[in-house]
């Protein structure tokens, strides 16, 4: 199967990004015109690196490693489909509340929604497509579902090699390597080589048929309403009890719910998101612009010593390091 791949708009367009700590405004553009929130849910310093291309006029490639867990809460973009790749080398993550194991293949459609819990060690590939790419090659992705299949060994084996062969490739691209002696067709190949590998491997997973929906379950559509009622103000005091009732159901079954969905029970899951929101703010305040203090309680805590003792327990770095450090201002992804 050969597919046309357009020619690029310019010069191709690279970036790569090495994230040295739990850096949430980099995080935000994991994937290339979408919009995520991340939460860091394994203790210790973060590392990771993030590779954004523009491949073609309709085709664009994300990759993320991590070696923390993260939660990636958002939407997708709007006028391309997603076909990702997750692996892990330290057990199973969760998508939409379903399990995604060692070289899951996904694909979620545009403005798809994104509950996506890593596991330790991960890393991921999506590969965004005009959905009539898809179409000329005869894979007919069910319209607004979020679908999800197992490859098996072979298949997942030659689509993480042909993956990483890209990931190399770009890069080498991005830093102007004297190996690579002419970037733009070397990038028309990239793109082939990935949308071929991507489509096969999709139309393997299930022949003659789509792969199975990942449809929400009871759980999941719990423990989303009541991450949007945590969310929508950090600063105030919440309640587990106070939670149940407003989502409908019993203490056991939300923390259930929240257990299967992101890895954490709902009290747990409120201490990281209030975290993850004043490493935000400290990271991009100046000293003179606010306290700890202040972040602190904008969070939800009222205890200076407290949220000190869990920030550095979390990011392994104290507070005030943070916001002593010059502001950092990350670029989105190419567009």
């Amino acid at each position: 199967m050969r597919l046309v791949v357009s020619e690029p708009d310019c010069a191709p367009n690279i970036k790569r990004l090495s994230v040295g700590s739990f850096e949430p405004a980099a995080l935000d553009h994991a994937i290339s015109g979408g919009s995520l929130d991340h939460v860091q849910l394994g203790r210790g310093a973060f590392g990771g690196e993030l590779l954004h291309a523009n491949l073609s006029a309709d085709r664009r490639l994300d990759y993320g490693a991590y070696n923390l867990p993260l939660l990636a809460c958002g939407e997708m973009p709007g006028n391309h489909l997603v076909l990702g790749l997750v692996g892990s080398e330290a057990g199973s993550g969760t998508l939409n509340g379903a399990v995604v194991r060692q070289g899951s293949l996904v694909v979620i459609p545009e403005r798809g929604e994104l509950h996506y819990q890593t596991a330790p060690k991960s890393r991921w590939c999506g590969l965004q497509v005009a959905r009539c790419t898809l179409t000329q090659a005869g894979v007919e992705p069910l319209a607004a579902t979020t679908q999800s299949a197992n490859l098996d060994p072979a298949h997942r084996h030659r689509l993480w090699c042909v993956v990483t062969s890209a990931i190399g490739t770009l890069a080498a691209i991005e830093r102007h390597d004297a190996d690579i002696l002419d970037e733009t067709l070397a990038v028309r190949a990239v793109t082939e080589s990935l949308t071929e590998a991507f489509i096969s491997a999709l139309a393997a997973a299930c022949p003659g048929d789509t792969p199975r929906r990942a449809l929400p379950t009871r759980h999941f559509m719990l423990a989303r309403r009541a991450r949007d009622c945590i969310t929508a103000d950090l600063s105030a005091p919440t309640r587990i009890s106070e939670l149940c009732l407003q989502v409908g159901t019993s203490f056991k079954t939300l923390e259930r719910a929240f257990v299967q969905a992101y890895g954490v029970r709902p009290k747990e899951f409120l201490t990281l998101t209030r975290l993850a929101r004043a490493r935000r703010l400290l990271w991009a305040a100046s000293p003179g612009e606010t306290t700890v203090a202040t972040v602190a309680m904008d969070c939800g805590y009222y205890h200076l010593g407290r949220f000190s003792r869990d920030y550095a327990a979390m990011f392994a770095e104290q507070p005030s390091v943070t916001l002593r450090s010059p502001p950092r201002s990350v670029g989105t992804p190419p567009q």
